[in-house]
């Protein structure tokens, strides 16, 4: 009786996230649960998901259950930027009949973005999804827990990335990788489940709220 009772509260947790999720539906620009829910709806059981967008992701495919075999879920709860997208390529080098979705912040992607180059080269089929908010936001957040002067006082020197925006589409390609920039939430399913069955690699940028 007890774990059927810990089993329906785990269930409607479940279910309260995605509704969440779902009242954010027409958020523009689209909202990080919105996008996380986006590719919930999509995510094939036998994938293996790279996560290194900690301030967009938030353990939401972990919470509503997508994932369906943790040994293929990579991500790092500590202090480290930069290695996920490299970490992709080589999960998709152990598992090459495994589709390999990588979701990876504007910021972190920018520690690694030249192993696009080495996707391109060895024609490694993997789906990247940048989650761009303009901002190293995790850094943000990491200078508020330290309670940094700079941040209490809301100055974030070097950590907002505009004037000029990075066009990583551009980037993408001018590694070699197809990219597309994707602003709906459906058009976002559309576009991963694509990708993930393209056979080649691909980069889906994702304008996302801060």
């Amino acid at each position: 009786m007890r774990a059927e009772a810990r089993g329906k509260a785990h269930q409607a947790l479940r279910e309260a996230l995605r509704r969440e999720a779902q009242a954010q539906w027409d958020h523009r620009p689209m909202t990080p649960l919105c996008l996380m829910e986006s590719l919930a709806r999509v995510l094939p059981e036998h994938a293996a998901v790279i996560e290194e967008s900690p301030t967009t992701t938030g353990g939401y495919l972990e919470r509503v259950g997508a994932l369906r075999d943790p040994a293929g879920y990579f991500a790092q709860r500590g202090w480290a930027l930069g290695w996920g997208l490299n970490c992709a390529i080589g999960v998709k080098l152990a598992w090459p009949d495994r589709p390999v979705l990588a979701v990876i912040g504007d910021g972190s992607a920018l520690y690694g973005i030249q192993g696009l180059w080495t996707a391109a080269h060895y024609r490694i089929p993997v789906t990247f999804v940048i989650t761009n908010n303009t901002q190293y936001k995790i850094l943000k957040e990491c200078a508020e827990v330290l309670r940094l002067p700079e941040a209490a006082a809301g100055r974030y020197v070097g950590l907002d990335v505009v004037d000029p925006a990075i066009d990583y589409l551009g980037l993408a390609r001018s590694f070699g990788v197809a990219a597309e920039r994707v602003r709906e939430p459906d058009e976002l399913c559309q576009a991963v489940r694509a990708a993930l069955g393209a056979g080649v690699p691909r980069v889906i940028e994702v304008p996302i709220a801060s």
